[in-house]
């Protein structure tokens, strides 16, 4: 797991869904133009076989992307609830005070 970079708190994931869900959903609508074109393109007539064939592709396709996309889903939400059992386990940063002149004197620094 990458640690968080640049948090103040570290309780926030060093990463943005948005690009991703986005491409699930380009990933979900390429499926459904996939099943719609192969249910358009089904023959009626046996000696247009080779529409058939390609229906079928276009249907597996379809149902490939579907299930890649419904995965990517589950590890999305995966890592979100990851991240919200990780979110109470740490204290609150504090402040630290600044290293005043004694304190330089004293560790020879000054």
């Amino acid at each position: 797991m990458i640690p968080p970079q640049n948090q103040a708190n570290g309780n926030k994931p060093p990463f943005d869904d948005r690009p991703l869900i986005i491409a699930i959903n380009g990933q979900l609508g390429y499926a459904v133009v996939l099943a719609v074109v192969a249910y358009w393109i089904w023959p009626t007539d046996p000696r247009w076989y080779g529409f058939g064939l390609m229906s079928i592709m276009m249907g597996a396709a379809a149902a490939a992307l579907i299930l890649r996309s419904f995965g990517q889903m589950v590890k999305i939400h995966r890592r979100n609830q990851f991240w919200k059992l990780q979110k109470p386990r740490g204290n609150a940063p504090k402040n630290a005070r600044l290293a005043s002149d004694d304190d330089m004197r004293r560790g020879g620094m000054k």
